[in-house]
């Protein structure tokens, strides 16, 4: 069986230090194998106590239990138990039922023939194979939403899921959208982003400026607080090399700026993030992140179309 001991013990001392409490939350993948396990070894449960589980195997502190998402308001803790959930069930290893949780005849299977060793998640994608020669099983684990089944359910909550589940969509959209527009019109957006967020007057430099810098943001009327922007917007594999980030830094350090803020539609090279720990004026922007801010500060979108 995938689990060997009695209790699934989790502790913070895996969790980095100097994280966020937000990031010291478990993603929802961390969450399967803990759901299935307490399912699987206690039957039909409702989500209240399968909350009451999952906070105290992780460990998770009023302070983290307290975080909210920005938009929705939504508590990221339960947020993320229920993407777990629905992801489960999905899958078809759990289903439920008039409000409460079980495992299916699938998952108990699954996870009673699953070698200790294997990956939970990978061998969960491994799964839906199987569930092709099984959809009329599959129909049934995943029934409409009726009144009956939604009694034990707070309708708040509901409305709230589904919007997270939005955003998360949005978000995936709009991140799509960016890597279709021209580079000037990336970095326009990015500009936009930054005034909205109230940092101050930014104007464009057209990559006149020293070593590629697309913008500066003046801070005070005098232009004396000055930060200095860099967009990069790079395609699907690619990554941002430590190279840029030292560019930049240098152009910070040479030219006394406020800081300097480098921002990409994808991601940073692990050298590249420790290259930016070394200078504390320097603030790097992944793709995931810029689109939160976006659809937060809605700039080019808005809670339902694109705006440019």
């Amino acid at each position: 069986m995938i689990w060997l001991n009695s209790k699934l013990t989790i502790s913070k001392l895996n969790k980095k230090i100097g994280k966020s409490d937000e990031e010291m939350i478990p993603e929802k993948e961390e969450l399967y194998k803990p759901i299935s396990k307490f399912l699987f070894e206690n039957g039909k449960q409702k989500k209240t106590n399968i909350n009451k589980y999952l906070i105290e195997i992780f460990e998770i502190t009023p302070e983290e239990l307290s975080l909210k998402r920005k938009l929705s308001n939504n508590k990221v803790v339960y947020n993320t138990i229920g993407w777990a959930l629905d992801t489960l069930q999905r899958y078809g290893i759990i289903l439920n039922s008039e409000g409460f949780w079980e495992m299916t005849e699938v998952g108990r299977e699954f996870v009673s023939t699953l070698d200790t060793t294997a990956d939970y998640t990978t061998a969960m994608k491994s799964l839906k194979k199987v569930q092709e020669s099984i959809k009329q099983e599959t129909k049934t684990i995943l029934p409409s939403k009726t009144i009956d089944n939604l009694e034990d359910e707070n309708p708040l909550d509901i409305i709230e899921f589904g919007y997270s589940k939005y955003l998360e969509v949005l978000e995936d959209e709009l991140l799509a959208k960016l890597l279709t527009v021209t580079p000037d019109k990336f970095e326009q957006i990015v500009c936009d982003l930054l005034e909205a967020m109230g940092y101050g007057e930014t104007v464009v430099t057209g990559r006149s400026g020293d070593r590629g810098i697309d913008a500066l943001v003046y801070q005070d009327e005098l232009q004396l607080d000055i930060i200095c922007l860099q967009a990069k917007r790079l395609q699907k594999g690619n990554k941002v090399p430590p190279k840029e980030v030292r560019d930049l830094s240098g152009v910070v350090t040479n030219n006394q700026y406020k800081a300097g803020i480098l921002i990409t539609t994808l991601d940073f090279s692990r050298d590249a993030k420790q290259e930016a720990e070394k200078n504390s004026k320097i603030k790097l922007i992944t793709g995931e992140k810029l689109v939160e801010l976006l659809v937060e500060y809605q700039v080019g979108v808005t809670l339902f179309k694109f705006r440019f």
